[in-house]
């Protein structure tokens, strides 16, 4: 009888080792490796916010209110959110159309804007996304009860945020890789052959691993070549050179892409000052990149603003 119990008894441990609650039999090994990984990431959180807090050289002398080209831009980037949005569900939105080299105005922003809310509100409303009787919403009534004015990249970088809550894919290095190669590409033309020419596409020296902290701050100092080079040739219809600050403590692939379409859209009234009206395309965007090689192409757009200034 003794010798029975025992038999019962071991069949009980071996069964409740196999039926016991996911919480206990995950215990002990689950926790060990979890709570280093935590110490991992928190350890790489510390580094990262000592690195992106650091001092980046900014252009001391740029405006930092932002004009109707920048917002402009800004305009377009949200709109390059919703038509991520939207290829995310399965809708084609169509290739990339060249940047317009041209002046941009405040109904250019109007009207992009206006575009943007036709085109989600149409798509929100063939899906059933929102409610049809909302659709006749009074603007007018709208703008009336409206008693302050917002900044509008504040409103712009609202509807972004909310758009990544509905699960619009996030800013990632190769976007902002297709941005840089439109930069470099905008530097060129301001080259004469004689100096860029001689400027290597890549450095011949190892070039380290980058995160996007690296390009925020050669973007910055690509800001600092353009203003010098709008004040050498007096471009006084530019009307100054932008800089904005990062919004947060780590620098994303976001926030690089923000900076750089800043300096894009004065890249691109530099290029209208001096040639006039014309288009630039680099092809489509890329299907990946890495912060690297993103740095890697505003550096040489750096370099060869820097050969055309000496």
């Amino acid at each position: 009888m003794l010798h029975f119990k025992r038999v019962f008894c071991t069949l009980m441990v071996f069964f409740c080792s196999f039926s016991a609650p996911p919480s206990q039999a995950y215990n002990t090994e689950f926790s060990t490796y979890s709570e280093n990984l935590t110490r991992h990431l928190i350890t790489a959180m510390r580094k990262m916010y000592a690195d992106d807090t650091i001092n980046i050289e900014a252009c001391s002398t740029c405006y930092n209110n932002l004009q109707d080209r920048h917002f402009y831009q800004r305009t377009r980037d949200v709109d390059f959110q919703v038509d991520a949005f939207l290829r995310m569900i399965g809708i084609n939105t169509g290739d990339l159309k060249p940047l317009e080299i041209r002046p941009y105005t405040k109904q250019d922003v109007t009207a992009a804007l206006i575009a943007l809310h036709d085109k989600f509100e149409k798509f929100a409303l063939d899906t059933r996304m929102i409610d049809p009787s909302s659709k006749d919403l009074n603007r007018k009534t709208v703008a009336e009860n409206r008693k302050h004015t917002f900044n509008p990249l504040t409103s712009l970088d609202r509807i972004e945020l909310l758009l990544s809550e509905l699960g619009s894919p996030s800013i990632q290095p190769n976007t902002v890789l297709h941005r840089a190669r439109l930069m470099s590409e905008l530097v060129k033309r301001l080259c004469d052959n004689g100096p860029c020419k001689s400027v290597p596409h890549q450095l011949s020296s190892p070039v380290s691993v980058k995160r996007p902290v690296h390009v925020f701050t050669e973007v910055n100092l690509l800001i600092i070549e353009m203003n010098a080079y709008v004040e050498k040739h007096q471009l006084t219809a530019v009307n100054g050179v932008a800089n904005v600050k990062a919004r947060g403590n780590v620098i994303t692939p976001a926030e690089v892409y923000r900076l750089a379409g800043v300096a894009m859209a004065d890249l691109v009234a530099i290029n209208y000052a001096k040639f006039g009206t014309s288009d630039a395309y680099v092809g489509q965007i890329p299907p990946a990149a890495n912060p690297t090689e993103v740095w890697r192409e505003v550096n040489y757009a750096k370099r060869l603003l820097k050969a055309v200034l000496q």
